[in-house]
């Protein structure tokens, strides 16, 4: 077998997912209708915040940390 060498990490990356992903498309956006935008999401959480659902069940949902929750909800969504 012979030494493969890449100029750049994105050459080797490149190389590593064609042989991976051999004949397939990857996307280069969502294919699911689930997907929102952070805007949509973090409008979505302040309303939820403000309806009384506690943080830690939409954490759950979003698959993120309540910390993280707080943090969007109190304005620091950076």
């Amino acid at each position: 077998m012979g030494l493969l060498v890449y100029t750049t990490l994105e050459d080797a990356i490149r190389a590593i997912l064609a042989r991976l992903y051999a004949g397939f498309v990857i996307p280069d956006k969502p294919v699911t209708k689930k997907h929102v935008s952070k805007a949509q999401r973090n409008q979505e959480m302040l309303a939820r915040y403000e309806a009384g659902e506690p943080l830690s069940e939409f954490a759950r949902h979003l698959g993120i940390s309540p910390q993280r929750v707080f943090q969007i909800v109190r304005g620091n969504n950076h």
